[in-house]
């Protein structure tokens, strides 16, 4: 009996995520990523998490199987205007089509979806990062990065059956090209400086 209890919490804390190794965002400024586009001293850059790997590192999940994929969007102010943007500022765009992002209600239930049983503490950190990571609305000063996730849904990448995620199936199957737009707006007299598009490159 003790044995059986034992294997029972064994296999508990296996199938819990360790919130306590859920990775912060790593704070580079925006010139030192791959995929970046520098205009009038602002670098924008964006690092789509991209791989299982990569997502079950952030949160201890694997959410492109669960169709979601997490962007990281940077933005590096190096001039001297004060900025301003947020997530309403970002496309994610393939042809014509601007894909919404995905509310964070719905990342924080798939995440807890995919790891059922867990303790109250581990639910309320799971709620903590997401929304604390995410990408929000903000100023940017000179000399200021200001970082963040926005979730995209995707294609599932191991179930693409004609199933109930048959409409974004379709959008992200193939030869699709997806891209990231970007705008930011001059505090003092309202200009837009506009970015993209940025490439992302499914796996």
């Amino acid at each position: 009996m003790a044995l059986a209890l034992a294997g029972a919490v064994l296999l508990t804390a296996c199938a819990s995520p360790d919130t306590t190794r859920l990775r912060p965002l790593a704070e580079r400024e925006a010139d030192l990523y791959p995929v970046a586009q520098t205009r009038a001293g602002v670098t924008v850059a964006i690092d789509p998490l991209d791989s299982a790997t990569r997502t079950e590192q952030y949160f201890a999940t694997n959410l492109r199987r669960a169709g979601i994929l997490p962007i990281h969007v940077i933005v590096s102010n190096h001039g001297s205007r004060r900025l301003v943007t947020g997530p309403a500022d970002i496309l994610l765009v393939r042809d014509r089509d601007v894909i919404d992002p995905l509310p964070l209600e719905t990342v924080i239930d798939t995440i807890k979806r995919e790891n059922t049983g867990l303790p109250g503490r581990a639910e309320r950190s799971i709620d903590e990062y997401v929304v604390t990571s995410s990408f929000q609305q903000t100023g940017i000063g000179p000399g200021a990065t200001v970082r963040g996730l926005l979730y995209f849904p995707v294609a599932r990448v191991d179930d693409r059956s004609p199933d109930r995620y048959w409409n974004v199936t379709r959008l992200f199957q193939g030869d699709d090209v997806l891209s990231v737009r970007v705008g930011l707006t001059d505090a003092d007299t309202n200009d837009r400086i506009r970015f993209g598009p940025l490439p992302v490159d499914l796996r």
